[in-house]
């Protein structure tokens, strides 16, 4: 009676190892279907009439604000308003955050 218990116990604990292992296997696959759910949800915006993709939101933005003050900074130069050193430092630190430093690349 002793050894079919002890047997049942090792078939038991085989049984839940098999079925520990799935559910493992089965939390993993899952938990990589979150995560790319959640990158996926990080990388869109939705709104009652449309979704679109943030990071092309976020650059639309930056380059529309960007570009105001190139044009504020010029129409106040061509206009001669003073101190004209305040709006070229500003034209010009504006155009170097949209131009990207240049790279030397070396193919060989």
């Amino acid at each position: 009676m002793s050894n079919e218990v002890n047997r049942l116990t090792v078939r038991d604990l085989e049984e839940l190892e098999k079925k520990s292992q799935i559910d493992l296997e089965m939390s993993k696959e899952e938990l990589e279907r979150k995560q790319i759910e959640n990158d996926k949800l990080k990388s869109e915006w939705k709104s009652c009439c449309f979704t679109c993709n943030a990071d092309a939101i976020k650059y639309i933005v930056q380059m529309g604000f960007l570009g105001g003050v190139v044009l504020f900074s010029l129409i106040q130069l061509f206009l001669g308003a003073e101190p004209q050193v305040l709006w070229v430092s500003l034209l010009s630190s504006a155009l170097g955050i949209a131009v990207p430093s240049p790279t030397w690349k070396n193919n060989h």
